[in-house]
């Protein structure tokens, strides 16, 4: 790809009519999360840009741009009760020595369990010694 292609794209995406853009995307997005951006066209040349070269793109290293026609049909959105499903844990503890110091450990990785399962919002079940 040329400096020339890549420094038009730019120069044409900070130009006045786009500048609002811009800014609104730059103050609502973050640095550290996951953004996609979706262009939806049916320009055959739009399509073609090097959109991944976009100055906003850079900056915002974990986004990634996307393209869509406006004549696109959404899927069906699944039901609230299959979405809401809670990811299941099960835990299985096996033998452990009481002189040697293992229920310590054993407290230690059942905090760490139930902390993500609150993260995450998942169930958890626990066998011991089966």
């Amino acid at each position: 790809m040329t400096a020339d292609l890549k420094s038009s794209l730019n120069g044409w995406l900070e130009e006045r009519e786009f500048r609002p853009i811009d800014s609104l995307l730059r103050n609502h997005l973050k640095a550290d999360k996951e953004i996609w951006v979706l262009l939806e066209t049916d320009n055959h040349w739009l399509r073609k840009l090097p959109w991944q070269e976009w100055t906003l793109i850079r900056d915002f290293p974990q986004a990634e741009v996307a393209l869509s026609s406006p004549k696109f049909q959404r899927v069906k959105q699944v039901a609230d009760s299959e979405s809401k499903k809670k990811t299941k844990i099960l835990v299985i503890w096996g033998y452990y020595n009481e002189n040697k110091g293992e229920p310590q450990a054993i407290e230690e990785q059942a905090r760490a369990i139930e902390e993500l399962a609150q993260k995450i919002n998942a169930e958890v079940t626990w066998l011991h010694q089966p």
